[in-house]
């Protein structure tokens, strides 16, 4: 069957012009001049028999069309490029590079990295900590990112896992108090704070305690600070429970009340699209969900 395509040149012209929503940053990608990009575009218009773009004073606006075809283009032009790289450079696909926030590294991915270097030894495996999202561009691979929503735009974002917070402290605190028996007595005790007030807030309304000042206590910042703090018998921290369940099960840490509540957060597992024909991103994807699952059973 012959397949009825449009000029592809065309079509590399129009997915820089809609991803930078100008003709001159794409000529600029693209190693051609503005005129020439504007032909490509009128020609593929006119293949379409559409318009692609509203062609505002010193702006371009993608059509309803223009926006259906980018997303196919860019998907499909992602794929030819991941496949040619890994049919040019076989050996670069063992490298991978991924992008993870301090306290899910820390606190969840390493203690399990053992099975994934015994599953995967060829695989060349570098960490890159931070809390900003990689656009991909800096030899990062893949992600995973807490989000209330999957809403970065133009990668594939899955959802790995739903969190809730609860309670810890350490089984004996440094004042030589023991944990707290009910939510009243958290006024006896300092509360530890990771970025704001608010978990603590909505974990006291969830106790139906209204008394209590969620505001006392020192923000640390980082959840791994928070659980350190907490086992050290400085306080009593409000934390992810998936970060701390090897704690517990070791004893440095207890749970003083079986309450949890829901974050607002999920984890996702975040990657350009396309990214999945790379063995080594396709490997750790898998991985992930295969550690999560068994967290789960």
């Amino acid at each position: 069957m012959i397949r009825a395509l449009p000029p592809l040149n065309a079509l590399r012209a129009f997915e820089a012009s809609a991803r930078h929503l100008s003709f001159t940053l794409a000529a600029k990608e693209l190693f051609v001049t503005q005129t020439a990009v504007s032909h490509q575009i009128k020609s593929l218009e006119e293949y379409l028999g559409t318009q692609l773009f509203k062609r505002l004073p010193r702006k371009l606006i993608l059509t309803e069309q223009g926006a259906q075809l980018l997303y196919v283009a860019t998907r499909c032009l992602d794929d030819i490029a991941s496949v040619s790289e890994s049919i040019r450079n076989p050996g670069s696909y063992r490298k991978l590079t991924v992008s993870i926030t301090p306290a899910f590294g820390t606190q969840w991915l390493v203690p399990r990295l053992g099975r994934f270097w015994r599953l995967y030894p060829d695989i060349e495996l570098k960490l890159h900590h931070s809390v900003q999202l990689s656009n991909f561009s800096d030899d990062v691979d893949m992600a995973v990112r807490a989000g209330t929503t999957a809403n970065w735009p133009g990668v594939e974002a899955e959802h790995l896992m739903s969190l809730d917070l609860i309670p810890v402290c350490a089984p004996t605190l440094a004042n030589g108090r023991q944990p707290p028996q009910t939510p009243d007595e958290l006024s006896n005790h300092t509360l530890l704070h990771e970025s704001d007030f608010e978990d603590w807030a909505q974990w006291l309304r969830s106790a139906g305690n209204d008394t209590i000042n969620a505001r006392h206590g020192p923000l640390l910042g980082d959840s791994s600070a928070t659980i350190l703090a907490a086992i050290a018998g400085e306080g009593i921290s409000l934390v992810r429970s998936v970060f701390v369940k090897e704690h517990v099960k070791s004893g440095r840490l207890v749970l003083p009340f079986a309450l949890s509540v829901s974050d607002t957060f999920c984890y996702y597992v975040v990657y350009p699209r396309g990214s999945l024909t790379n063995p080594a991103v396709a490997a750790f994807r898998d991985f992930l969900f295969s550690e999560q699952k068994n967290e789960e059973e």
